[in-house]
Order: C-alpha cells, then structure tokens, then sequence
C-alpha cells in the first residue's frame, strides 16, 4: 500500500473559491461598480492568485521551468493582466 502524504488541494479550491465569493460581495456592495467589468477583473486576479499558492503544493503538477508549473505560469500572467487592468480602468476617465 502507497502511503504518501499530499495536500488536499480540491478542498483549499473550495475554500478559495468562498474566498474570492466574499471579496466580490463586499466590493459589490462598498463600490457598486457602476462602469462594467471591474468584478471580472477582481475575480481573475484573486482567482489566479489563489491558483497559483495552491498549485504549488501539488503533487501531480507537470513542472515545465525551473520549478514552475504551466497554471503557476499561467496564473501569475493572468494576475499581472488583470492588475494591469484594474489599474487602467482606475486612470481613465468615463465621459459623461
């Protein structure tokens, strides 16, 4: 019998996942966000953020460079985008 010790990492999902819920409601409800796609972009960021610390505890992860997995790599540009994002949005001016 194989006996190896692992992280539950589909339970840290679950828990990332009420998580960013959470995040969502309190921005939604403090911010209202009255110009569309500020939540998407928040829930990407947080979203990949949290995939990126869970992937490194896996296991069974395919390590692509140096130690990296593709979703860590993946995530950390999706977060880099969606910052890049919010931060855009935070400098431009609605016409009206």
């Amino acid at each position: 019998m194989d006996a190896r010790l692992f992280h539950p990492a589909f339970a840290y999902e679950a828990l990332r996942d009420l998580l960013v819920l959470a995040l969502l409601l309190v921005v939604l409800k403090r911010a209202g966000w009255r110009r569309p796609g500020g939540l998407v972009l928040i829930y990407l960021a947080a979203y990949s953020v949290g995939r990126f610390a869970i992937e490194a505890l896996r296991a069974d992860a395919n390590v692509v460079a140096g130690g990296w997995r593709l979703a860590m790599l993946v995530s950390a540009a999706l977060t880099i985008m969606a910052v890049g994002g919010l931060l855009a949005r935070r400098g431009a001016r609605t016409d009206g």
